[in-house]
C-alpha cells in the first residue's frame, strides 16, 4: 500500500516527513498532495497552480532529488488543477484528481520514475474532493 502525506508542514527528511512541494522545491506552483510509490523510491507532488505532477527520487537517507530539471514530470492538462493523488494497490499506476476539469488522470509509473499519461476519466461532479484507490 502506498504511503501518502498531504503537503502541509515544513518538516524535513530527518523527521521522516515530507514538507511543502511548492515552487521553492519544484519550480511549480501550489504544491497540494504527495503520493509515495509502493517501493518507497519515488514521491510525486500535485501542483494545482501549474496543472502538473513533480516527481522526486527518494534516497536511502530520505533526501529528495527532483526527477526533471523543469519540475514537471507530467502535465495533467490545461486548467486541470490537480488536488489529490494516490497509487493503485499494486503500485503500477498513479491517479490524480483534478478540480479544474473534474476528472481523474491515470499515469503508468516506469522503473526510472517517469510517468506515462494513459488518459482520464471525465464527467465527475463539480466539487469532488477526495481520491482513494484499491
Amino acid at each position: 500500500m502506498a504511503r501518502q502525506e498531504q503537503s502541509r508542514g515544513g518538516a524535513g527528511a530527518a523527521s521522516g516527513a515530507i514538507g511543502p512541494a511548492d515552487e521553492r522545491v519544484s519550480g511549480r506552483s501550489q504544491g497540494r498532495w504527495i503520493a509515495i510509490s509502493k517501493n518507497g523510491r519515488f514521491a510525486y507532488a500535485t501542483n494545482t497552480g501549474s496543472s502538473s505532477v513533480t516527481g522526486y527520487r527518494i534516497r536511502h537517507d530520505g533526501e529528495l532529488t527532483i526527477l526533471d530539471a523543469d519540475g514537471v514530470t507530467r502535465h495533467t492538462g490545461a486548467g486541470s488543477a490537480p488536488i489529490d493523488a494516490t497509487f493503485s494497490r499494486d503500485g503500477r499506476f498513479l491517479y490524480t484528481l483534478s478540480a479544474g476539469t473534474n476528472d481523474i488522470t491515470t499515469f503508468r509509473q516506469h522503473a526510472n520514475g517517469s510517468l506515462a499519461n494513459l488518459g482520464a476519466v471525465t464527467g465527475l461532479p463539480a466539487g469532488v474532493s477526495g481520491l482513494a484507490a484499491r
